[in-house]
């Protein structure tokens, strides 16, 4: 029989693995394993020698490393993920201490499998640590942090304090440590960022028509979207800006409220068959104007004016272009100014969110569709409507469900350089049960329009469902960091729903309640703080919060929401209705 021998010690634990791994095999397999190799010569190997740890094994899309001092793992992971700025490749990087049992070939345990877990929390090119490592380089090591709080992980027997460092320019990583305390955990201002930030405010309506509204917050919006597709920009989100709507604010208190840098405002006089836009861009710190233009003509050009807008503010703020944002063609949403003009209509009506303003754009919707039978963004926003219907159960939408997957199909094929349309698709192929192919179409979307907060928040609810709620609880972050000013209610009920699944009973009831706060009239957050009292023991807060649901949904609306929740598997849904069963029983 074989001598088997182990040796069990206290260390400090690298975990690392790249970020979108699979995604990149499938597109460039050669540039991508090239692309590791040349990150492990260039960057991981020496750099990990040189702060005295050895890498235990590669796993393939990352690495496992082994240090004998917290002090040399965290300097090792900002070396690392600073010298790799330039890579083509974003590393996520998790370090704990704890005991580990190498048995000569691998090591095992605790330490490693909390590094693992808090890994999937980091950013890409970021790295995250354990609240025992917080408490003993704070003040030995000159970096920022921002608490990620507590975090419940499978196969961890207790919470885990989670921190995210800031990880500094590689001129700065490599400085020696600072002697004095740092101070602690340092927020980061909402927006902060060194490249160029801007919001859009809504254009002012001066038609004389109240009726063309639509229009001028159609024009606004579309130049959001446009912008959120630049990488080296940070814009700040539709709900945001618009939250300024018909207000005179200071434009600095604006921007310091949006945490931006510009700001764009305008205003649209539609009438007839021509249009005017007036468009200023304002340096907020000296309320300087950059640049004012006045664009006039048919509206057949309505296309091209967004397009010079937005070359021109791309110019002025000298934002450099990706390369493949340099070379992606630009594309006209329609060819008919009338199927615009519609599909804009029914935008605006499914942001009320309610049965009408939903049924009202998918019929929209169809009229654009039926004009323009290749207006790609109206075949996703109708795979949106009708999605959202369904899953409610609005009057209207009892066969809607066999809609939701081919609109949303049929957008990508029309235009598949459109994030919406895949952000749609993954939507829809998770009430499929297609999760993995979901979480591929949402990363496309991110890569697509990585500023666009929508987008992660509906990825969040999408690998919420698809049983990644760990996941799910760091794209809900940056949903909500993307929406510094006024979150919208709705981000606090996905943030919420994640960490439901995780049983972060605390944070789940604190978003539950805010959500309520700011939308008491929406149904959803009554049911799941409904059922996060139950199951922390608190029978009476949970009926209460059901009684006021049953208001608002009948027991049979609820019932069809309930199975319609897409979950990947039935504990989530049997945990749901065991409370509902409860508190029924108790009545």
């Amino acid at each position: 029989m074989a001598d088997y021998t182990t040796d069990r010690r206290l260390a400090a634990v690298l975990v690392a693995d790249i970020a979108g791994y699979t995604q990149r095999i499938e597109k460039d397999e050669e540039g991508t394993v090239a692309a590791w190799q040349a990150a492990r010569a260039d960057v991981i190997d020496p750099v990990v020698t040189d702060h005295s740890g050895r890498i235990v094994k590669l796993t393939g899309d990352g690495f496992l490393a082994e240090f004998k001092t917290i002090i040399d793992a965290i300097r090792c992971s900002v070396a690392i993920q600073s010298g790799l700025a330039d890579s083509a490749l974003d590393f996520r990087i998790g370090v704990s201490l704890g005991d580990v049992i190498d048995d000569g070939e691998d090591i095992h345990g605790e330490g490693v499998n909390v590094a693992a877990r808090i890994e999937a929390l980091a950013d890409p090119g970021g790295v995250s640590i354990t609240g025992e490592v917080y408490s003993q380089i704070r003040r030995r090591l000159d970096l920022e942090f921002v608490d990620l709080g507590e975090h419940d992980f499978k196969n961890v027997s207790t919470p885990v304090h989670v921190y995210k460092i800031i990880v500094p320019g590689p001129e700065a990583a490599s400085a020696p440590a600072s002697p004095e305390p740092s101070g602690g955990a340092a927020p980061v201002p909402p927006g902060a960022s060194d490249g160029p930030s801007i919001a859009v405010l809504p254009f002012d309506n001066v038609s004389g028509d109240p009726e063309q509204e639509y229009f001028s917050d159609g024009i606004s919006e579309d130049l959001i979207t446009d912008l959120s597709k630049i990488q080296n920009l940070r814009v700040a989100s539709r709900h945001s800006s618009f939250s300024f709507k018909g207000q005179s604010s200071d434009m600095q208190e604006i921007a310091g409220k949006l945490g931006v840098t510009y700001v764009l405002e305008g205003s649209v006089r539609k009438s007839g068959d021509r249009v005017r836009i007036n468009a200023q861009l304002i340096e907020t710190a000296t309320d300087g104007h950059v640049w004012a233009d006045r664009y006039d003509g048919p509206l057949d050009d309505i296309f091209a004016l967004q397009d010079e807008i937005t070359e021109k503010i791309v110019a002025a703020l000298h934002v450099q272009l990706t390369a493949q944002e340099a070379a992606r063609p630009r594309k006209r949403i329609t060819d008919s100014i009338e199927a615009y003009e519609i599909y804009l209509q029914g935008r605006a009506e499914l942001y009320r969110m309610d049965p009408n303003g939903t049924l009202a754009a998918s019929h929209l919707m169809r009229r654009a569709i039926k004009i323009d039978p290749n207006f790609a963004a109206a075949h996703a926003t109708l795979s949106g409507a009708v999605q959202h219907g369904w899953v409610f159960a609005f009057p209207g939408f009892d066969d809607a469900y066999d809609e939701i997957l081919p609109t949303a199909q049929r957008s990508v094929e029309l235009d598949s350089s459109l994030g919406l349309a895949h952000a749609r698709l993954g939507w829809a192929l998770t009430f499929e049960g297609r999760y993995r192919e979901a979480i591929t179409s949402f990363e496309h979307a991110v890569e697509l329009e990585p500023n666009h907060a929508e987008t992660y928040l509906w990825f969040t609810e999408a690998l919420n469902y698809a049983g990644d709620p760990v996941r799910g609880a760091v794209t809900g972050k940056k949903a909500m960091e993307m929406e510094p000013f006024d979150t919208p209610p709705v981000y606090n009920l996905v943030a919420g729903h994640s960490h439901y699944l995780l049983r972060n009973y605390g944070m789940a009831e604190a978003l539950f309640r805010n959500t309520i706060s700011k939308a008491p009239g929406f149904p959803l957050p009554y049911l799941l703080l409904g059922v996060v009292y139950f199951e922390m023991g608190r029978a009476e807060d949970a009926a209460a919060q059901f009684a006021v649901l049953y208001e608002t949904m009948p027991p049979h609306v609820l019932d069809a929401v309930v199975s319609r929740l897409p979950y990947r598997d039935d504990e989530p849904q049997r945990r749901i209705r065991d409370a509902l069963d409860s508190a029924s029983q108790s009545a």
